[in-house]
């Protein structure tokens, strides 16, 4: 999930249960309905469940989108 600094949702990129590892995923810099976002700073959340963990793991990452550029977000 992509947001903004105000924790408004911006876009969510993977919503699936997914394995264990290490995995990239691309952000095109649009929101939910297509609109190109502004150049700035969002945050990236990716969120776990598993055995070991409790329910609703998260970890945010700050990625900067500039100007006619795609961020790739990479999280483990």
């Amino acid at each position: 999930m992509i947001t903004n600094l105000d924790g408004r949702e911006i876009v969510t990129l993977v919503d699936k249960q997914m394995s264990q590892g290490r995995f990239t995923t691309q952000w095109n810099g649009s929101d939910a309905s297509a609109n190109a976002c502004a150049a700035g700073t969002y945050l990236a959340t990716s969120c776990r469940k598993g055995d070991t963990e409790p329910a609703g793991v998260c970890s945010s990452s700050q990625i900067a989108l500039p100007i006619g550029k795609e961020p790739s977000i990479c999280m483990e």
